[in-house]
């Protein structure tokens, strides 16, 4: 955007926009302010600040602080208390920053590669399990591997033992007929 600002002065907007391959209609945008839009209004029904306090110490209770929001819930209702619905009490937590696992996490310990050092021969044996690569038990067979290459869009060449006259040779055979 700086780009165009500083090229609409000396070349004027269309040529600025173009030669940096941006629209008009992104330039005029940014050149526009936002207006800053008016808050909403707080909802008449909408739990007041006692409210939602006193929702977020029942749910940071002894009694459910290891419980989710929906089992807090259900246990209210159970008990014939309706603080508010389910979905207020995830806003609530959510305003709190506590919409997380509320039970107490376990930190498990960075993991470290074992290191193997020998300070004598044999000290230190390892085992290489690596899987190696084998050719596929079609390929294996010269005749069917020529087909394959030629399938496949290959020369003969690639593969083939023979010295570098004969190639050319069967090259310049084929060429000439």
């Amino acid at each position: 955007m700086q780009g165009v600002r500083f090229l609409v002065p000396l070349v004027g907007v269309v040529a600025a926009c173009a030669a940096l391959c941006m629209s008009r209609a992104r330039y005029y945008r940014a050149q526009k302010p936002t207006p800053a839009g008016n808050p909403r209004p707080r909802s008449p029904r909408a739990l007041s600040d006692d409210e939602r306090a006193e929702v977020l110490a029942v749910l940071d209770s002894d009694e459910f602080m290891d419980k989710a929001p929906a089992q807090v819930f259900a246990k209210l209702l159970e008990d014939g208390r309706y603080l508010c619905s389910l979905r207020t009490m995830y806003r609530i937590l959510a305003d709190a920053d506590q919409v997380r696992e509320r039970r107490a996490q376990r930190q498990h310990p960075a993991y470290t590669k074992p290191e193997l050092v020998a300070t004598a021969p044999n000290q230190v044996w390892t085992w290489d399990i690596t899987k190696p690569e084998r050719a596929l038990p079609c390929e294996r067979s010269p005749r069917i591997a020529r087909g394959l290459e030629a399938r496949r869009g290959r020369s003969s060449m690639r593969r083939s033992h023979a010295d570098d006259g004969a190639i050319l040779a069967r090259q310049g055979s084929s060429a000439e007929s």
